[in-house]
């Protein structure tokens, strides 16, 4: 062999390892990209969910409190009053929103805070007695919404906790400002979700120079927090971990990627770094929290293993020393050489065919974003003169919703109401074209809205409207495409006349909103059966009740056995479905009257009405045997365990539940799939 020969071969075997490495590193790159934007990805989604989840929280409460409760009266009372009468009024106040603070910091909510318009505190919740002191220089988020008497939303810090701030305005019944309210989550509630509920590991970090000096180094501080591995300027909070798991054996201190980590928090967005050793990779995303003033002042961190880069590092080493040996037969061996070059041009496709996998889905997932849109309906109200029999007069509004003939009248000397004959032909639950027709009669008969069946013996329907709340003076009515519309009623009589001037206002998107809320609120979001938040407010209402007429009833909590397994051995997809299946084959078959909902995680609770403790552990008998002759197509026979007991003389809530817990207990300790009462 020449030198000539040698020189190439020489060149060949360089080009040829160079190019591979180069390939490898490409491929490496490239799904270490798409594993750190899918961990940030899963991040940001969790985070936009549990903000969306509290914003819906924070308002259904705030709107609960403005209805349900004297705030705004006392409120505005307060403002020019002694301080007795203050005193007196945020007692009374207190008492009031006792048991709604009780339940909002059951759902996460940490503070309930009423300031007035002059952002003087007027009662904390959480701190009842500390009061009239002014919070303009110290909350600039009260301070904006008693400005510009607007809704806020932002994350902040008070002055020795932080959390997320939902912050409304308050008005009284003439629309004056008068105050605004704070229902405030913290933000151990994203750690607590993520690490207990989606099993993510995540902490925040909070800026060190957020914290007052002195409250800082108090006891309950020093023990809370300490002085992030990732940046030195930021405290971790170890209320749900360890200190060994993030600090101590925490790889992510290794320099390079401390150093990494502070230079991407300057520039204040979102970012992933991951560290590796030989057992593992660690993926670290990263979300910058920011205050109103647009400053980031904390860092949601999740930290995840990736099997998948400990394989891509793993199955790199390897493939560079193989790729190096054969490259050295490929020196002497065309055939080998062919060979090594399918298997690039291979790679070459795979990683192709991935890459349009990915925009595919891209693709997908904005066509799904550019598919929301909103409605939008004319405010205008519907107005006539009417004296309930006939309409005399009405805007276009009115015509336009029941498509009337435009003529002079809209009703004959006989009293006929003249309407397109093809509003009853496309739909046959509408009002007919008739004689003796009145304009109640297009006031659908159903429950929650007034009509003519509510109407008392020679009772007028002005007599009903003055006899019924304000706020539920709300009707229904079919429009010419057979929908039906809610409305708000008003209406005025005529001076000197029997007719009254009748005004209605659509309100059917507010009416499904709150349907939506409602469900939200009170509908388990996977298995669309009641929620436990449901089943609390059923149960107490059932326990008065049966307190009180000395009825039975029982109580069972079913627990689905081994439902771990089923979470390890296939996942949580799959477990999904085992709590779905359980939830449809339960819900079928318990009686109309019982209450069923999921209790959480794989606990699902029965509360038999008007039933004795026999009668409840038959129908439980028969549920067991439903469940388990039910199989998964995947997961195979789904048994569960029923813990039973009865209402008894004497009990309290609590000592039902507890009786409810032992027979549980007792079913699992017998060997599961069976019912124990106690």
């Amino acid at each position: 062999m020449n030198n000539k020969t040698k020189i190439l071969l020489a060149l060949l075997f360089v080009i040829i390892n160079s190019s591979i490495y180069f390939l490898i590193q490409k491929t490496t790159q490239f799904i270490i990209k798409n594993e750190l934007q899918e961990n940030q990805n899963i991040l940001h989604t969790h985070y936009e969910i549990l903000l969306e989840s509290q914003t819906h929280i924070s308002y259904a409460i705030y709107k609960s409190i403005m209805r349900n409760t004297n705030t705004i009266e006392l409120l505005a009372k307060s403002y020019h009053a002694t301080q007795d009468i203050q005193s007196k009024n945020r007692n009374t106040l207190k008492e009031e929103l006792k048991e709604q603070y009780k339940t909002a910091k059951k759902q996460g909510v940490l503070q309930l805070h009423i300031v007035n318009k002059d952002t003087i505190s007027f009662l904390r919740m959480h701190k009842p007695n500390k009061f009239g002191d002014d919070l303009t220089e110290i909350r600039p988020d009260f301070k904006y919404t008693n400005e510009t008497k607007k809704a806020l939303k932002v994350f902040t810090q008070g002055r020795v906790a932080h959390g997320f701030r939902n912050v409304f305005p308050i008005f009284d019944k003439n629309n004056i400002h008068i105050g605004a309210i704070e229902i405030s989550f913290s933000s151990d509630r994203f750690e607590w979700y993520l690490n207990n509920i989606s099993k993510i590991h995540t902490h925040f970090l909070i800026n060190k120079n957020i914290f007052d000096v002195k409250a800082w180094e108090r006891k309950d501080l020093v023990v809370k927090y300490k002085v992030s591995a990732e940046n030195k300027n930021f405290m971790l909070s170890f209320l749900y971990f360890k200190e060994d798991q993030c600090i101590d054996r925490n790889i992510l201190k290794k320099n390079h990627v401390k150093k990494e980590i502070a230079l991407n928090m300057i520039h204040d967005k979102s970012f992933n770094v991951f560290a590796k050793d030989a057992e593992e990779v660690i993926v670290a995303s990263f979300l910058p929290v920011k205050n109103m003033q647009n400053k980031t002042v904390a860092w949601i961190v999740t930290y995840k293993h990736s099997p998948i880069l400990h394989s891509v590092f793993l199955v790199s080493f390897i493939l560079q020393i193989v790729v190096f040996l054969l490259s050295l037969i490929i020196i002497f061996l065309l055939k080998e050489e062919i060979l090594s070059k399918k298997k690039i041009q291979r790679q070459k496709e795979k990683a192709e065919i991935q890459t349009q996998k990915i925009e595919k889905k891209d693709k997908e997932l904005q066509k799904q974003y550019d598919l929301f849109n909103e409605v939008l309906n004319s405010t205008n109200n519907i107005l006539f003169i009417t004296d309930f029999k006939n309409v005399l007069f009405s805007n276009e509004k009115f015509k336009n919703l029941l498509k009337i003939e435009k003529r002079k009248k809209y009703a004959t000397q006989d009293g006929t109401f003249i309407m397109h004959c093809v509003y009853k032909e496309n739909c046959p639950t509408a009002p007919t074209c008739k004689k003796n027709f009145n304009i109640l009669d297009l006031f659908i008969v159903v429950d929650g809205f007034l009509h003519k069946e509510l109407l008392q013996e020679n009772e007028s329907f002005v007599s009903l409207i003055k006899r019924t709340e304000e706020k539920n003076r709300i009707v229904s009515m079919m429009n010419s495409d057979c929908e039906a519309k809610a409305f708000t009623i008003d209406i005025t009589p005529l001076k000197n006349a029997k007719e009254c001037l009748v005004s209605l206002s659509d309100i059917t998107e507010i009416k499904e909103d709150l349907v939506v809320v409602h469900k939200k609120a009170y509908i388990d979001g996977l298995t669309q059966v009641y929620n436990r938040n449901k089943f609390d407010e059923l149960f107490e209402e059932e326990f008065k009740r049966s307190k009180r007429y000395k009825e039975p009833f029982a109580l069972a909590i079913i627990d689905i056995d081994k439902f771990k397994n089923f979470n390890d051995t296939y996942g949580h997809l799959l477990g999904d479905e085992v709590l779905i299946l359980m939830a449809q084959t339960l819900n079928a078959s318990v009686r109309e009257t019982d209450v069923f909902a999921r209790w959480g995680g794989e606990e699902f609770v029965v509360l038999f009405k008007n039933t004795s403790l026999q009668a409840a552990l038959e129908v439980s008998l028969k549920l067991k045997d439903k469940i388990e002759a039910n199989e998964h197509k995947t997961a195979g026979r789904i048994t569960a365990s029923f813990g039973l007991t009865a209402y008894k003389d004497g009990d309290t809530q609590q000592s039902i539940f507890k009786r409810c817990d032992d027979a549980l207990y007792l079913a699992k300790k017998n060997g599961r799939n069976r019912v124990e009462s106690v």
